[in-house]
């Protein structure tokens, strides 16, 4: 009888594909259905499936134009699940204890949800009685964990009860951070964290690429996940607020540095974004009895600097604008002179003989 239900969202996951469902097959608790989800593949990976499906009755192939990651998730929660569900991440390969240690470790403890430990690029044996099991109850401290997690999939290791799982569904305009903002629902209606200290899975280097969409187009929809998070965190008590807000604004700076360097420019609606995050922010801090004088005076300030940022970089584009229609260029020289050009453009030069190597320099 089936009592754990794999979700495999793969897109273009020929490289690696044929190791990781081959070593979900050695696995030693075979009682599990791995749902795998072609997200739209263009490469050799649906035959493979196939192939693996025809061979073992626990692999099921579903598939989907390309969505992304997070659509193959919520493709995934359609189908029939069992007591425990699975979200895989398909760049991950488990080792062979990983599934028997997990459902051991929800079964011992009565909870929803276990983690792995530490992340390893060799898996050895392991002693299954003698594996240490940390339970944690602190809601700030699950909190804390899942929000600096050095894993960009949260999810990937971790079994949860399906039970919890049933009126969940990922954000699809987004793939990133949905995955935190799905984990922490779940935190907040486990109450319960069991950590199994042994290294459970091998990560791979990203080979994939989930999102249907460009890269500009993701970083300014994570902002709507992220401020997401943010309204999920603020919905719980006050002692958990300011880890939420500082998660938030932090994340909403990284995206709108990085849209600036990809594109030059940040778009008008992820502005509107940033900045209503920012205000919520500098709110909670001047209005929280939580916080005191000295970080009430540090958030107006953060959020200051924030508003002079936009300022400053909007003025900086308009004169840089500017220079190139007179045919003046910020910077560098565009294009790489050469020697002779270079030698050339000295001797034309009007300044004297004396400061011309200084000025060249």
């Amino acid at each position: 009888m089936q009592k754990i239900s794999i979700i495999l969202p793969v897109h273009n996951g020929e490289k690696y594909l044929d190791a990781l469902l081959s070593a979900f097959r050695r696995q030693r608790f075979g009682a599990f259905v791995c749902y795998v989800i072609n997200d739209g593949s263009t490469d050799g990976s649906e035959l493979i499936i196939k192939k693996y499906c025809s061979v073992d009755t626990r692999f099921v192939m579903v598939s989907q134009e390309h969505l992304g990651r997070f659509a193959g998730y919520n493709r995934g929660m359609e189908q029939r699940l069992f007591d425990y569900s699975l979200f895989w991440d398909a760049d991950d390969i488990p080792g062979e204890q990983m599934l028997e240690l997990l459902y051991e470790a929800c079964q011992e403890h009565d909870i929803a949800v276990a983690g792995i430990g530490e992340l390893s690029d060799t898996l050895e044996e392991i002693d299954i009685e003698n594996t240490p099991r940390y339970v944690q109850q602190d809601m700030d401290a699950l909190l804390r964990i899942a929000l600096t997690s050095p894993k960009e999939d949260v999810l990937s290791g971790v079994l949860i009860r399906t039970s919890l799982i049933n009126n969940l569904r990922f954000v699809n305009g987004s793939q990133k951070y949905a995955d935190l903002l799905f984990y922490i629902s779940l935190l907040g209606a486990a109450q319960t964290l069991v950590f199994v200290d042994a290294m459970l899975l091998k990560k791979h280097r990203k080979q994939s690429v989930y999102g249907a969409f460009d890269r500009g187009t993701l970083a300014v929809s994570a902002l709507d996940t992220l401020e997401s998070v943010m309204q999920k965190i603020l919905s719980m008590p006050a002692q958990f607020h300011r880890l939420g807000l500082e998660y938030a604004v932090n994340k909403s700076m990284d995206l709108a540095i990085f849209l600036r360097k990809e594109h030059g420019d940040i778009p008008y609606y992820a502005k509107c974004r940033i900045k209503a995050i920012c205000r919520q922010y500098w709110r909670w801090f001047v209005r929280s009895r939580h916080a005191g004088l000295l970080s009430k005076v540090y958030a107006s300030l953060l959020c200051l600097s924030f508003t002079l940022f936009y300022i400053s970089y909007e003025s900086v584009q308009y004169i840089k604008k500017s220079f190139h229609k007179v045919g003046l260029y910020w910077g560098s020289y565009p294009k790489k002179l050469r020697r002779k050009e270079l030698k050339r453009l000295r001797e034309l030069s009007n300044i004297p003989k004396r400061k011309r190597k200084w000025f060249w320099q």
